[in-house]
Parts: structure tokens; sequence; C-alpha cells
């Protein structure tokens, strides 16, 4: 054998144990991203819920049916899309497979409003806003955050504040602390408290709106949304304790529904830029913008789940 086709031999092989050993830096290097992301859409008149590939931008419709579904969410843990819906009485908590079957009501309440319920990692338990009525505009809409099991039992209400409303709830990757959002100090701020309700604390405060929380993986930093810079609404991270809240949109567009992406690499939201709402992307210093959707449709509430494993 020539020393030729010796050193193609050993380049070869060495590039296969590269590929082998490091498939996720090939995937960073082709900008291959993981994942599928959820989001709920008007497309066909009423809200359902949607999938798409953040590659291809291939969308798949996962519910069919004439109700309001949205605010999808995923847990890897059970391969199950949870998601708010009108289908029956009131808007409950409803989960599917990740196919869109198999659909099940978890709450099972009349007069009942969920907002934005998200399981813990390991899929025991759900933490949401929630409140009996708000059904109709008479009705008042003081929410409260509630902890229950993922079947729907043992619904325990942790906030229990008279006049305030407490909302957009997030559990912690360690299933320890949750975010939620108040507007008890006068205007909507971003808490903490731990998963029994206690040692509440408030992580911004100020005059200005602020919204949307959500962990990132790792549960060192939180991605929100805020008016402070120039009025409307743009994305901010800062870390777990409050401390250097950090711009990452800046543009005269209303971007909002941020949600991070399961490497921490990069972030799904909302944006107005171009007269309706579609879903973007982009890295998690706001470098690297793209546009997922493209339509005249209403596009909200994305999330990012990671590759289903089988």
């Amino acid at each position: 054998m020539n020393k030729r086709l010796i050193r193609i031999e050993l380049f070869m092989f060495f590039i296969l144990m590269s590929l082998a050993c490091s498939s996720v830096g090939l995937k960073e290097r082709l900008g291959i991203l993981d994942g599928l992301i959820y989001f709920d859409s008007d497309h066909y008149g009423n809200s359902e819920i949607f999938s798409i590939n953040p590659n291809t931008r291939i969308v798949t419709r996962l519910t069919n049916n004439t109700a309001n579904d949205f605010g999808p969410f995923f847990n890897s843990s059970k391969n199950k899309i949870g998601f708010s819906s009108d289908y029956e009485d009131g808007y409950n908590y409803w989960q599917m497979d990740a196919n869109g079957e198999n659909l099940v009501n978890i709450t099972k309440k009349d007069n009942i409003t969920v907002n934005v319920p998200r399981w813990s990692v390991d899929g025991k338990v759900i933490v949401t806003g929630l409140v009996t009525k708000c059904l109709t505009d008479s009705d008042p809409c003081d929410f409260e955050i509630f902890l229950m099991n993922s079947d729907g039992s043992a619904l325990k209400n942790l906030t229990h504040h008279p006049t305030a409303t407490d909302w957009y709830a997030d559990m912690s990757p360690d299933g320890q602390k949750i975010l939620f959002v108040s507007d008890r100090s006068g205007d909507p701020d971003i808490y903490v408290m731990d998963k029994d309700g206690t040692n509440l604390t408030i992580l911004t405060e100020n005059n200005d709106f602020e919204n949307m929380p959500r962990w990132s993986p790792d549960g060192s930093q939180i991605v929100f949304v805020s008016d402070r810079e120039g009025g409307d609404w743009d994305i901010f991270i800062m870390n777990s304790d409050g401390s250097k809240p950090k711009i990452i949109t800046t543009n005269t567009s209303n971007d909002y529904d941020p949600c991070w992406s399961p490497d921490g690499k990069w972030l799904v939201y909302v944006s107005d830029y171009d007269g309706d709402t579609e879903i973007m992307i982009m890295d998690v210093n706001g470098q690297n913008q793209r546009k997922l959707t493209n339509n005249f449709d209403m596009e909200h509430s994305p999330f990012w789940a990671p590759e289903i494993k089988q």
C-alpha cells in the first residue's frame, strides 16, 4: 500500500471518528437546530395548535376542532403536549400525544380559566395561573398561581392574594422555584417563590411593564419581556436573582412570548414587526434573527421542545 493511500485512509478515519464523537458540534457548524417548536395560530379561523421544524419550516397541524386551543408546552419525560382549550365549558388544561392524538381534559372544571400551564421537568406537577371566573367581559380576572399533580389532582393555591392578579408561572429546572408575574405592587413585575409558595421575592421593581418570564434550561438566567426601553415590548435576559438585565431586541416592534431552545443557545419569540405576528428565532445575543412563519395569521405562544426520543 503506497504512502498516499495510507494518508487518505488515516484522514478519513479521523473524520469519521470526529463525526462519531461530535455530532452536536457538526450540527452547530451546519446550522442545524434540534427539536420542534409548538405554537398556536388562527390560520383556520380559531386558535389551533401547530408544530414547526426550525430547519425546514414545515408546519404540522396538531388540533382540528371548533375550540380555541392555545399556549402549548411540551414535556419530554412524558412525550406529551399540554395546552389550554375551551373545547368544553371554561378554559381547561388539556394534554395530548406529540402527534396530536389522545386528547384528555385534565382539569375537567366548569367556569374556569387556566393561563399558560407548565409542567415540571420530571413531569410530576404542573404550575399555572388559574381563576374560576374571567369567562365574560364582566367577570374579574384575578388569577392566582396554583400547583397540581400532572393528572389534575391535588390542586393547591400558592399565592392567596386578595386583590392582585398573579399569572404566567414557570417552574425552575430543578423543581424548587416558581417564577410568575404579579401586579401586587401596582404594575406587572416578576416574582419568584419556593415551590410551596414561601420566600416570595420580587426580581423586577420599577414602574415599567414586565411579563412572560421563562427559566433558562440550566436555571441560571431568566428571559422576559419589558417596555422599559422606548415603550414597545422588547426581550430581556437577566440572572436568576434579577441582576444584570440585558436588552436582546432593540427595534420599534413588539417582541414577546420568548422561550429558550433546549440547549439554551437560542430563543424563539413572537414579533409584530411586519404588521401581524410571526414566529421568530435568534441566538441569545439577539443576533441571527430568522423568521419561521410568513403569513397574515396571528401566531403566539411558541414553545421550543427537544427532539422526541423514541
